[in-house]
């Protein structure tokens, strides 16, 4: 195995390797983003979003409902049509 590995080396030091150019300097590229305070990005979004507990609070709910909705009867096809329908909402 170190064979291999030796020799997969020496061989990948006489691969001609392309020329990709030089790198751009600073003063080529356009200027820096500017960056904003992390309190005018986190804070419009947290006002329009449920705290962590109502949020938990909204799954479990959907997950109970869910559940009830899996836990009825099923007679015939269509009732399995039905139950897909309401599960894919």
């Amino acid at each position: 195995m170190r064979i291999a590995l030796v020799s997969f080396i020496f061989l990948a030091g006489c691969i001609d390797w392309p020329d990709t150019g030089n790198a751009p300097s600073l003063d080529e590229i356009e200027s820096w983003p500017t960056l904003k305070p992390i309190g005018e990005i986190i804070e419009p979004q947290s006002a329009a979003n449920l705290t962590a507990d109502d949020q938990l609070n909204a799954r479990a709910n959907r997950l109970k409902s869910q559940a009830r909705r899996m836990r009825r009867e099923i007679a015939d096809r269509d009732d399995i049509e039905a139950l897909r329908d309401e599960l894919a909402r």
